[in-house]
Formats: C-alpha cells, structure tokens, sequence
C-alpha cells in the first residue's frame, strides 16, 4: 500500500527522500507557488543531505526565476558537497 505524500511529508518532515520527492512532485504543477514551495522543499532536501540532483532541480527553479546569483551559489554549494559527481 503506498502511502500519499502529503502523509509522508507529515509523519517524516525531515526525511531527505520525502523532501526531494514532494519537491519533484511539487515543480510539475508549474505555477508560481508551487515553484516556490518545490524550491523550499529541495532547499530542506539539500539540507538534510540530499543528493547532486537536487542542487541541479534547484539552481533550475532559480534559474527559471530568472536569479542567476542564487542559482550559480546553489551549482557551486553542490560541486563542493558533491566533488565527484559530474
């Protein structure tokens, strides 16, 4: 039985796979408080530990925002976090 994400994101808000998941979930609305909220999500993600993906998804919503500084900053946190990854 799969459990719904919003349940997920309730009964484990720290969790790094449930941040990233409703965050990729969140971006396909496509909207500007859904951007937003994906974003708040992949920056918690991140937070957490996430992995190279999410730093790319959330320079991406950044750079959709048109905030090249804020997107360029979260590239270069990733390549520091992640130095193997290409």
């Amino acid at each position: 039985m799969k459990t719904p994400a919003p349940q997920l994101a309730h009964e484990a808000p720290g969790n790094l796979v449930v941040l990233s998941a409703l965050a990729r979930r969140t971006m396909g609305a496509g909207n500007q408080e859904a951007m937003d909220r994906a974003m708040r999500d992949f920056a918690s993600a991140i937070r957490a530990g996430s992995s190279a993906g999410d730093y790319l998804l959330l320079a991406g919503l950044h750079g959709r925002k048109r905030q090249s500084t804020e997107a360029i900053a979260v590239l270069q946190k990733g390549m520091r976090a992640n130095p193997y990854v290409r």
